[in-house]
């Protein structure tokens, strides 16, 4: 009996994705943030489903700027990322095979 292959899926490459969510964070405290609201986005579940919130555009942006192959891709008021196939948004680095699994969408996540 042969052994089982394991189709090989890309995440986002990590210096891609966080710059992209240092880009969006420095976007997201304008000066009418306070100090405490910046606590709260110390953690990556927490700034990238801030990102999803109204930042995806420019998440999604940032990461087709600094990913070749990558493509902008725009449903239902929120923008996320193509790639090698997958689909791809701040709470989703390791991607989906098909849209409607993004988190936003109510997938899982690919999980």
């Amino acid at each position: 009996m042969r052994g089982r292959r394991h189709r090989v899926v890309p995440s986002l490459p990590a210096e891609v994705y966080g710059a992209a969510l240092s880009h969006c964070r420095d976007l997201i405290m304008t000066p009418w943030r306070s100090p405490k609201d910046s606590d709260a986005l110390g953690k990556v579940s927490d700034l990238a489903r801030e990102i999803n919130q109204g930042w995806c555009g420019d998440f999604a942006t940032f990461v087709v700027d600094h990913l070749p192959g990558a493509r902008f891709n725009w449903r239902t008021d929120h923008g996320f990322v193509e790639w090698n196939g997958r689909y791809y948004d701040a709470e989703c680095p390791d991607g989906v095979d098909e849209v409607d699994d993004l988190p936003i969408f109510g997938g899982r996540g690919g999980q």
